[in-house]
């Protein structure tokens, strides 16, 4: 079942002339079959298209096992902007809808809140209508409101796997 979908992943992103490498098949198995995955690959192997995969991959793989259409969503916590940015561009590309949950200092306090979210963009955000959701560090675990949108329903029910991005420009968890 894993290299069907798999294949129908592939054939459904822009990555249809690709041929997957190795160590990123492996991966992808894991990730479908519910195992925890560190991928320590060198520059340029394709870690991103690991999670550029996973959207379609999770929507093949729920659809054979349940028969009804769902949502999954991917969380992918990374520490830069310019990344995230670039990795949206390339979703985009491929008719992904990803997002960026950004966070800034409220005024005259030290608390996070969600910054410059269109109400549109918000409303799907609650709703859970991204494939790939990127936020920061502090937006996923510090954030009051990002806490509680990670921990409503719909998320606790979508949200298939969380991908730590760029761990390496982490500097305290």
């Amino acid at each position: 079942m894993f290299y069907s979908s798999l294949q129908a992943a592939i054939s459904h992103s822009i990555y249809s002339n690709v041929n997957l490498k190795v160590q990123q098949v492996i991966c992808l198995e894991a990730i479908y079959h519910d195992r925890d995955v560190v991928a320590v690959l060198p520059t340029g192997y394709g870690k991103s298209v690991i999670f550029h995969l996973l959207p379609s991959l999770f929507l093949d793989k729920i659809n054979y096992e349940r028969g009804a259409a769902a949502h999954p969503v991917v969380i992918v916590v990374s520490p830069l902007n310019a990344l995230i940015k670039d990795q949206i561009r390339r979703l985009q590309e491929g008719d992904v809808k990803a997002a960026i949950l950004n966070v800034k200092k409220k005024t005259n306090s030290e608390d996070l809140e969600f910054k410059a979210l269109s109400d549109a963009n918000l409303s799907q955000l609650r709703d859970a209508k991204y494939e790939v959701i990127f936020t920061h560090p502090e937006a996923f675990i510090t954030c009051k409101q990002g806490i509680e949108l990670f921990q409503t329903a719909k998320y606790q029910r979508n949200v298939h796997a969380i991908v730590i991005y760029e761990a390496h420009c982490i500097l305290e968890w």
